[in-house]
């Protein structure tokens, strides 16, 4: 590298930034600087990347909101490490599913977060918190049957939840009062059709179905559009719940496909063959043998 002596004449000598060429090749000065902008380029990017906290990353994982934008006062915080936080930090809080409580520094999620911890209580949650732990609530499932009301309207809301740590769950249906009452699930609802053709009650319900998977992505698994429908529109709204009470409905994933409900029961409704003798003559035996006219009798 050339010194430069500020007396001299001329500028200072500047990086070259250009290859240089003799002969038609390239010099192997310029492959260096080449190389150089290209290290100097990796390190940029290596400064730039997020050095990931694996506790951090799970408390995200499980948020269920955050509170932005809050000051830390005077001997309220301390690092992990016991340190006092500074009064005027900035810090946020997150809630997560499990009923549990996060402090960060920042006003948001950004490079450089790190946990703090409170000295004592300061937030309701917390107090709350330290006198009675919470338990998360459990949800069961619940079929909601459509009413003759129901029947009257042509629709029905219904109500699904999946736990939230259960990606490939298809779900369960649940009460209306049951509904988003926990953080552990993931919930969503459907407009469910009973009256209008088949086809048109099928396509409804298929677009419902659809909208749900959004959150419930294989919801389709435990519905069957068809479900609750009767075909009879002739059959005033009782008569439709009672109907609809004397036919098997599915639940759950214990539905299967309606080729095979029809199969099932053409196959329950075929009469079984007459006895024969023994001998195999065809003749009818027992009772049966009385009935008919005699062989020869004309008839």
């Amino acid at each position: 590298m050339v010194a430069y002596n500020a007396g001299s004449e001329g500028p200072p000598p500047t990086e070259q930034t250009t290859q240089q060429t003799t002969g038609g090749g390239t010099s192997a000065g310029s492959y260096v600087q080449i190389n150089l902008k290209l290290k100097k380029l990796f390190e940029a990017r290596r400064n730039s990347i997020e050095i990931i906290d694996e506790q951090i990353l799970d408390i995200h994982r499980r948020t269920d909101r955050a509170v932005k934008g809050q000051i830390a006062n005077k001997f309220e915080f301390v690092y992990a490490n016991g340190k006092p936080v500074r009064s005027l930090t900035s810090y946020h809080i997150h809630y997560t599913k499990d009923l549990n409580e996060y402090f960060m520094t920042e006003a948001e999620h950004q490079i450089g977060t790190k946990l703090i911890y409170p000295i004592t209580p300061i937030t309701e949650f917390g107090l709350y918190n330290s006198i009675n732990k919470q338990s998360p609530l459990t949800i069961e499932a619940n079929i909601t049957y459509p009413t003759e009301k129901d029947y009257e309207n042509g629709s029905y809301e219904r109500f699904f939840a999946r736990r939230a740590n259960d990606k490939k769950s298809s779900g369960f249906e649940v009460l209306k009062d049951n509904f988003q009452i926990s953080s552990l699930y993931i919930y969503t609802s459907v407009n469910w059709f009973l009256k209008g053709t088949a086809d048109f009650v099928f396509d409804k319900n298929q677009e419902q179905i659809e909208m749900a998977k959004e959150s419930l992505p294989f919801i389709y698994k435990i519905l069957n559009p068809h479900q609750f429908f009767i075909p009879n529109q002739n059959l005033t709204p009782k008569e439709l719940v009672e109907q609809r009470l004397s036919v098997s409905t599915t639940t759950g994933d214990d539905w299967v496909g309606t080729d095979e409900q029809s199969t099932t029961q053409q196959t329950q409704t075929t009469p079984p063959p007459s006895p024969t003798t023994a001998g195999g003559a065809g003749m009818a035996s027992g009772a049966g043998a009385a009935s008919g006219p005699p062989a020869g009798s004309g008839y």
